[in-house]
Order: structure tokens, then C-alpha cells, then sequence
């Protein structure tokens, strides 16, 4: 609400500051050579501005707060075991349903009885206003009852337990949790998707933007070799191994060529040559597993 007041009545704060003695004033300022914020038609229309802001903003914070009586009685008291530091309660009619998040102010004249009785954050009920305490009240305690808004909302359920949940995990938070239940019942609001199905969790980066995917995939794994079936061969990068293969065999003495002709002693028709993936990439070889130990749960993402 203040930000489309202020849109509709711009504040620009930039009024001059840099008056000196012996400076004319002017209506608009150009007539003295001066540029318009030294005029004084323009200081007297921010002037203005600014009280129609002000008034503006008074205006609509009315319906911000509306405090009602609210008299807690030491009859009525019930006992349960759902919040075991708090067990005594008592639902007092009130005009709320239970998405509604209430606060309580206790009057100075009931502090005491209110603090012996170690009153807890008001939970609501639809038409009730729950109070908890950790001992029943030993006299009737006096208070008033006001909705609280958060950024123009109301969150969960209405008990200080979801409203603590829910402002721990905003909108595009990541829950994750190995029970299958939405986590809307369980922070009593919000709305969740179950993503990541069969994916691993990875850091954002300017490459891979938080919110994308990748699928799975693995380097490449090249090489070439070329066998020269003849007598006496050229030094030359057709008859050199690359990548992944290599010569696993006494020949030349150098394993980057690839002839099998008998001129480097190896007999006509068969050659000795081996395969490492790692040669081709360095990622091979690093591990026994291309799956590392997982431990799957649900994973929930946070979108309202």
C-alpha cells in the first residue's frame, strides 16, 4: 500500500541544499539562471507532495489494527497432552477463522496473574481464539486481540508453531524430508512442489542457474590407431596412437607408434595394444562407480 502511494506521489528528496548569500529567487528559477529545483514553485510543490503523502499513509494504516476486549476466564479450562510445556487451554469465541494470525496484549493490570500463569503466543480456531498456558489462571486476566498482517497476508494456520515454519522457509525454499506428506499439512500453509525426482542437489552457478537441470551424461572416451601392414614405415601422424590407446609391447621402444610390420619386430598380422580410458580424460580411473552413495528422500520446493 505505501509503495503505490508513493508512486502516485513522488517523493524525489532532491530540493538544493547549495543556497548561497545574494541568490535571487524565481519562480521557476530559470529567470535568475538558476535550473528548477532552485525555483520556488518547485519547493512548494514537493512541499505539498509530501503532506498529501503523509496524510495519504495515516489514512491507510486504519485498517492495519483493530483491537477487540478479550477476558480470560479461570473457569472453562481444559488439559491435554498436544503441547506438553503448555497444557491447559481454553477456547474463547472470537470473531476469526483458523488461517487468521492474532496477537495478544495483556493489561498492565494482569500482568502478574498473567505471568504466573505462563501464558504462550494464541493459537486460533475457527470462531475461537485457543489460549495455552503452563498453569490455569488464578484470576480472570484482562487483554485486548488484534489480527496481525504480514506482507499484506496471513500465514498457516494460525499458531505460533506454523507461523515460525513458514517464515523459516519462504517462498523457494528446499525441504526435504523421507516422509511422503505435503509439507503444507505439516507447516499448516504454503504451497509445494515435489521436484528432483531421481536427481542429486548441485550448486547454482552463472553456467547451470539455480532452478535449471541437466541430465545425466558422461565424457566422451576417443582414440585412434592406425595399423600399417607393410615393411618399413614413415614417421608420420597417421601411424601415431592418440587418445585412449596406447602400444603395450616392446617394439621400437616408443609406445606412440603403431605399425605391426615385422621391420619393428613384431610378427606380420597381430600387434600389442592396450585401451585406458583415463588417457582419453582424467575422470576415469578416479573411482570404482560411476553412482556414489545416496540416500534418497523427498524433496519439496516452496512456490507460494
Amino acid at each position: 500500500m505505501a509503495d503505490d502511494i508513493l508512486k502516485n506521489i513522488p517523493l524525489p528528496a532532491d530540493l538544493p541544499e547549495n543556497w548561497t548569500s545574494q541568490q535571487t529567487v524565481a519562480p521557476t528559477g530559470a529567470e535568475v539562471g538558476m535550473d528548477e529545483q532552485h525555483g520556488y514553485n518547485y519547493l512548494m510543490k514537493q512541499v505539498n507532495n509530501a503532506q498529501k503523502a503523509a496524510k495519504a499513509l495515516n489514512a491507510g494504516k486504519a485498517d492495519s489494527v483493530d483491537p477487540h476486549d478479550l477476558f480470560i476466564p479461570i473457569t472453562g479450562w481444559q488439559t491435554d497432552t498436544e503441547v506438553a510445556e503448555y497444557p491447559h487451554y481454553i477456547d474463547i469465541t472470537a470473531d476469526v477463522t483458523s488461517t487468521t494470525v492474532v496477537s495478544v496484549s495483556i493489561d498492565p493490570a494482569s500482568a502478574n496473574v498473567a505471568g504466573k500463569a505462563m501464558l504462550v503466543n494464541p493459537e486460533t480456531r475457527t470462531g475461537a481464539i485457543r489460549i495455552r498456558a503452563h498453569n490455569v489462571p488464578t484470576a480472570e486476566i484482562s487483554a485486548r486481540w488484534y489480527p496481525i498482517k504480514y506482507g499484506g497476508q496471513f500465514y498457516g494456520d494460525g499458531s505460533i508453531y506454523s507461523n515460525f515454519l513458514l517464515a523459516a522457509h519462504p517462498v523457494g525454499s528446499i525441504y526435504q524430508t523421507i516422509s511422503p506428506e505435503n509439507p503444507s499439512v505439516t507447516f499448516g500453509g504454503g504451497t509445494w512442489k515435489n521436484i528432483a525426482q531421481d536427481r542429486v542437489l548441485m550448486g547454482a552457478s552463472n553456467t547451470h542457474p539455480a532452478g535449471t537441470t541437466v541430465e545425466a551424461g558422461l565424457p566422451n572416451v576417443k582414440g585412434t590407431f592406425i595399423a600399417a601392414l607393410r615393411d618399413g614405415f614413415t614417421d608420420d601422424s597417421a601411424n601415431k596412437i592418440t587418445g585412449a590407446f596406447y602400444e603395450n609391447g616392446i617394439t621400437t621402444g616408443e609406445d606412440n607408434y603403431n605399425s605391426i610390420s615385422t621391420d619393428v619386430g613384431i610378427p606380420s598380422g597381430g600387434a600389442p595394444f592396450g585401451f585406458d580410458a583415463s588417457r582419453s580424460n582424467s575422470i576415469y580411473g578416479r573411482s570404482t562407480t560411476v553412482q556414489p552413495p545416496a540416500y534418497f528422500t523427498y524433496t519439496w520446493l516452496r512456490t507460494a
